[in-house]
């Protein structure tokens, strides 16, 4: 079941090898490209009715390469614009407009991508056609604990998507500050789900909170120092007052709750308008965290690098899960975290290793699991351990004997850890945030190390990659292309003789989509994805999508050799493919086609007959 993505039919003419290097195809360099022309585009701009109405004063924006600056047109009373003076190129023309969600030219829905418009030397593109979208609206009511309105409060809608939310990011339209009266209206949203958090202009600021039982006993204790007698006797009331205790405001999430696992979602269509989401902020007891980081030999460990970051749970999203929180370690090792919220937290540290140089390591780490519920928690020791390492060798495919390495480096890259800047020391931790590249020796040897637990990806750097001449088609280690999807490095396991091959053979995959009367179907998306199954894995850079241009025109230059299915489809959105099931469905109305090494294929394809 594909839901509303449809896969159309194909009438296929498979072509051989057309372009060579140097040859058609090439992108012209942006910076020889004249920012002044004589070509022009111009169209209307109309909303989502059923019988569309012209949107009046609605901003188009025309961006390319070719451009300097973009350029920029307001629709007139009958939502008509034109943009002249533009030089050949290829083009991308946006719509936006006050309560409209904004629009690119060829989107099939509500926020997703469009179509390349071409334009040629002098050319008039005319009777261009943008949508816009009416955008939903939600509006309610923030209050504090004790029901009075909360001002200033900051109010998010977060979009959730059912296939893979933690792709998604907050659009610039989805936050809003309550007025005096604690309300909020957020307009313009996509049609979608999402959660809905409030988060207070106090939050984070821990409060000191007095337990009734500790009022009364202090009153008593100042009555009874007003009295011309002390008290004979003290009330167990008196005597077993509880502490204080520190408290915060925290985000909450609606219909009233710190925990996102008890949020409501909330699902609008398009035009929709939500009022009465109105809850209540609270605050929760707060927690601190301390422990000691050893070294080698129970040496403490001072300058460790220390996060503590939120777990993410199966009804998180992006942007809802608050930001990790670090600190660093003394000279005796200890460090301490104050005013935590309650939740599940990984702790990760990063230290310096025993007589290591401060700035390029080696590094030690460690990890552990944190839980807080109120009160202080204190983790004793934590004794830092050797990194991982990935080793191995750098080859030139078809090249007898030693080649050019220089300025080659190899990145092992994270979603957690960077690559450091070339210059400084990127952070002002040193180490921890920061993976450094690893230079590639003249043989082609390379070594990469300070890896924690962690998923990642490799790279090739330098000179001859960036040139263009040679692309890294495979990283092998035991059977395996690592880059075929993420990889994780697991605790105290190396990675030992992997294999990058450079090649200067990059394949392509083009073509085109024609209806059956010859002429291009520029609006749809064309999907390769693997022919043999157990490759289709979550995050493959064997599986991609491309949007042809308005004249049908689609090219993949990433794919790597091997044998592909190919569809024609009508929308789709990044990650749909990693959902169980979605590539079976495609797989009957798919082209077959193999791409060798450095081979340059066209596939067109046909559509409707």
């Amino acid at each position: 079941m594909i839901g509303w993505a449809r896969v159309l039919p194909l009438a296929i003419a498979l072509g051989v090898p057309l372009l060579g290097a140097g040859q058609a195809g090439q992108v012209r360099d942006a910076g020889s490209q004249p920012s002044i022309g004589t070509a022009s585009v111009s169209g209307v701009v109309v909303d989502d009715q059923e019988r569309s109405q012209p949107v009046r004063r609605a901003v188009v924006t025309l961006t390319g390469a070719g451009l300097r600056p973009n350029r920029g047109a307001i629709t007139d009373d009958e939502g008509r614009f034109t943009i002249s003076g533009l030089p050949e190129g290829r083009f991308t023309l946006t719509a936006e407009r006050g309560a409209y969600v904004t629009s690119i030219y060829g989107a099939k829905r509500p926020g997703r991508a469009g179509t390349e418009i071409i334009v040629k030397d002098g050319q008039r593109v005319v009777d261009l056609r943008v949508r816009l979208w009416r955008g939903a609206a939600i509006a309610g009511m923030v209050r504090d604990e004790f029901g009075d309105p909360l001002p200033s409060a900051s109010v998010t809608a977060i979009p959730i998507r059912e296939v893979t939310p933690a792709t998604l990011t907050l659009s610039n339209n989805t936050q809003v500050a309550t007025n005096d009266a604690g309300e909020f209206r957020i307009f313009g949203l996509e049609p979608g789900t999402y959660l809905i958090r409030a988060t207070s202009a106090l939050a984070g600021r821990a409060e000191v909170a007095v337990s009734e039982a500790d009022v009364d006993a202090k009153l008593a204790a100042l009555a009874a120092r007003g009295s011309r007698t002390a008290p004979t006797s003290v009330s167990p009331a008196s005597a077993a007052a509880a502490p204080s205790q520190l408290v915060q405001l925290v985000p909450v999430f609606y219909p009233g709750t710190s925990a996102i696992a008890e949020a409501v979602a909330i699902t609008l269509k398009a035009g929709e308008e939500r009022a009465g989401l109105d809850f209540a902020y609270r605050r929760v007891a707060a927690s601190g965290l301390r422990g000691t980081i050893i070294g080698a030999g129970g040496a403490p460990s001072p300058r460790a690098f220390v996060r503590l970051a939120p777990v993410s749970g199966a009804n998180d999203v992006a942007g809802a899960v608050p930001a990790p929180i670090t600190a660093t370690s003394a000279n005796d090792g200890t460090f301490s975290m104050m005013s935590l919220s309650p939740g599940r937290y990984a702790l990760l540290v990063r230290g310096i290793a025993p007589g290591a140089n401060e700035s390029s390591g080696p590094f030690w780490w460690t990890e552990a699991p944190v839980s807080l519920a109120g009160g202080d928690v204190d983790l004793g020791a934590l004794s830092l351990r050797p990194g991982m390492t990935v080793t191995g060798r750098v080859v030139f495919d078809g090249v007898v004997g030693a080649s050019d390495t220089t300025g080659l480096k190899v990145q092992v890259q994270s979603a957690s850890l960077g690559q450091q800047p070339t210059s400084g020391r990127g952070g002002s931790i040193p180490g921890m945030r920061y993976l450094l590249p690893a230079p590639v020796g003249a043989e082609g040897a390379f070594r990469v190390g300070d890896l924690i637990p962690e998923e990642y990806q490799v790279a090739v750097t330098g000179p001859a990659v960036e040139s263009g001449r040679w692309w890294l088609r495979s990283a092998m280690w035991n059977n395996r292309d690592l880059l075929d999807s993420p990889f994780r490095i697991e605790p105290g396991i190396d990675l030992a003789g992997v294999t990058l091959v450079l090649s200067s053979a990059r394949p392509e995959l083009s073509g085109s989509i024609t209806a059956a009367s010859g002429a291009g179907v520029p609006g749809l998306f064309v999907l390769a994805f693997p022919a043999e199954a157990t490759l289709r894995v979550p995050r493959s850079r064997r599986i991609q999508a491309v949007r042809p241009d308005s004249g049908g025109r689609y090219v993949f230059s990433n794919l790597p050799p091997g044998n592909y299915l190919v569809a024609a489809m009508t929308d789709i959105d990044p990650g749909d493919w990693d959902v169980p099931g979605f590539l079976d469905a495609v797989v009957s109305a798919a082209a077959k086609v193999t791409l060798g090494e450095g081979e340059k294929k066209t596939l067109n394809l046909r559509v409707g007959g």
